[in-house]
């Protein structure tokens, strides 16, 4: 037994094969310090008085690689096994050491890698397996952003620690299963993940904390078959605008009664891009089921979004075709585009049960086409944003059905965006509480060969207007700067009022 308060219990800086067993090493500020490879160190006590680190491995110049540490126990640390570096050097690393049937109990931190700045560690293939970390205020397991391809088997207990595993690239995660684990905070958390795939775990909560949590960037990734319920977030993506997520399939999760689902965390979040989201159960969750609003190219198919409050909210470079929420039960915004250029809507049903709105589009959008969708029964089928500053610019809207509505197609607020070059021709406006259409800001518009029949008001369009070919029932056809000439129902022309 030895017990000290100075910097170190045992020190091996350059030995190599080394056995420390049966040894009670305590309260040191580093217990045991080693800078060498192919140790062992096994039934051996190196806890402290909730500072310091049990175990040391320092990274550099030489890489610790192969030691095996069996039955430690570890308490009250700051650090239980803490890999160490060197600022500003590319080889700090560590290979193929075994961590097994250890005891990290009541610590801040159970085994952990430094990652500040430059102190970049590497590690490869490092196996940790059949260990207690029970109870941990920080993260049981964090090896930060160059762990590669560490083994994580599922033998560990993270019982009531804060944050479970954090991991950053080239990792498969498998039947892995925190559910009863209690894990208030993050349960996986992937920095840098790139070529990740996760498939057949369960990351469910009590009603708090993170599912996974996508940090930095992260490039071809696969989430798949995995339970992600109860959550404050299921799935997120981090919180840097200067971030980027590519190539994420999304694939036959389970991910409900969460307040979001799938969510780009922050106002502005990092850019996603080519994801393929499938076949996945995203229902009851309290805010929104998808919500990644700096997206591009985005495919959606076979998802259950039912009962969630909102929908779907997606960015610009998006087509999104054959999409049917009407059955869905989603009280909120069934599609939103946030920045929505270059947006392609087409044969979706938006339709709801009298509340909420069917597409909202938010700040600017430019090339975009609305096409042969149903919007019936909602607040607002379609809504333009609520900032005086926003654009709007060369929307088509045609051969659409909205109609039940309160508002078919409105602008949001007392003062929204401005609106230019908008084409509505050949859709269904009818029995719409208040109006058909409000564009209060509108430049360039033609409307032609619509059907506005039996709303509570027809238009009003403050606008350079084309407009002929429309039927009109007997309500008023139009307001603002235009007077209407000819037959009450069909085509009446526009006259300017200078």
């Amino acid at each position: 037994t030895l017990t000290g308060t100075g910097t170190y219990g045992v020190y091996i800086e350059t030995e190599n094969f080394i056995e420390i067993k049966n040894c009670n090493i305590l309260n040191y500020s580093a217990s045991i310090y080693i800078q060498s490879s192919n140790n062992l160190i096994q039934d051996t006590n190196v806890s402290g008085n909730n500072s310091g680190t049990g175990i040391a491995l320092y990274t550099h110049p030489n890489a610790i690689n192969d030691n095996n540490f069996n039955r430690i126990i570890v308490s009250n640390r700051e650090y239980g096994i803490q890999f160490q570096g060197s600022g500003g050097y590319s080889n700090n690393s560590a290979r193929r050491n075994i961590i097994s049937n250890s005891n990290f109990n009541n610590n801040i931190n159970g085994i952990y890698s430094d990652n500040g700045g430059t102190n970049y560690i590497y590690l490869y293939d490092n196996n940790i397996e059949n260990n207690i970390l029970t109870n941990i205020t920080g993260w049981a397991i964090k090896l930060g952003s160059r762990s590669n391809r560490p083994i994580i088997l599922p033998d560990n207990n993270f019982q009531n620690s804060t944050n479970a595993i954090s991991l950053g690239q080239n990792n498969t995660i498998t039947n892995l299963d925190l559910s009863d684990q209690n894990i208030q905070g993050i349960a996986l958390k992937l920095q840098n993940g790139n070529n990740t795939h996760i498939e057949n775990c369960n990351f469910s909560g009590t009603g708090t904390g993170t599912g996974i949590d996508f940090q930095d960037n992260a490039t071809d990734v696969n989430i798949i078959n995995n339970t992600i319920n109860n959550r404050t977030q299921a799935i997120t993506y981090g919180d840097y605008y200067t971030d980027t997520m590519t190539n994420h399939t999304i694939n036959n999760n389970q991910l409900q009664n969460n307040n979001n689902a799938i969510n780009l965390y922050g106002y502005i979040g990092p850019k996603t891009n080519n994801f393929t989201i499938t076949n996945n159960q995203l229902q009851n969750n309290a805010a929104w089921a998808l919500n990644i609003n700096r997206s591009e190219n985005i495919t959606l198919s076979d998802n259950n979004f039912h009962s969630s409050t909102n929908a779907i909210s997606l960015g610009q470079n998006n087509t999104i075709t054959n999409l049917d929420l009407s059955d869905q039960n989603i009280q909120g915004i069934a599609l939103k585009l946030q920045n929505g250029n270059n947006t392609h809507i087409e044969n979706c049903n938006f339709s709801g049960t009298g509340t909420g709105t069917g597409i909202d589009f938010q700040d600017n959008a430019t090339d975009v086409n609305i096409i042969n969708n149903t919007i019936n029964n909602r607040t607002q089928a379609i809504t333009y944003g609520d900032y005086y500053t926003d654009t709007m610019t060369n929307h088509t809207i045609n051969n659409n059905q909205l109609q039940n509505n309160n508002n078919a197609i409105n602008l949001y607020g007392y003062i929204g965006p401005k609106t230019n070059n908008f084409t509505i021709t050949n859709n269904q406006l009818q029995n719409n509480a208040a109006w058909a259409i409000i564009l209060t800001r509108a430049e360039n518009t033609t409307l032609k060969y619509n059907n506005f029949m039996y709303n509570g008001s027809q238009c009003s369009i403050v606008s350079a207007l084309d407009a002929n070919g429309n039927y009109w029932s007997d309500h008023s056809p139009c307001t603002g700067n235009y007077s209407f000439t000819g037959g009450s129902d069909n085509s009446p022309s526009c006259t300017i009022i200078n």
